[in-house]
């Protein structure tokens, strides 16, 4: 089963990795390019469009990230 369409969601994961190859392989998704950035991340996309932003989820305490 795959995915036709989103309305441009965020997903924060853990797993990172794991995460996008999960919405690539299961879903149908494609690595979109995306532009330098200060923090990892993936556009992926469905038909040429971005849909999902992908993101590494941190805990922020006080001014230092802990991953």
């Amino acid at each position: 089963m795959s995915v036709t369409g989103l309305d441009h969601y965020l997903i924060r994961a853990t797993d990172f990795e794991r995460t996008k190859d999960f919405h690539v392989s299961a879903l149908g998704f494609e690595i979109m390019p995306r532009p330098d950035s200060l923090f990892p991340g993936y556009w992926l996309g469905l038909n040429g469009k971005i849909q999902v932003h992908m993101g590494r989820d941190v805990v922020l305490t006080g001014r230092r990230r802990v991953k």
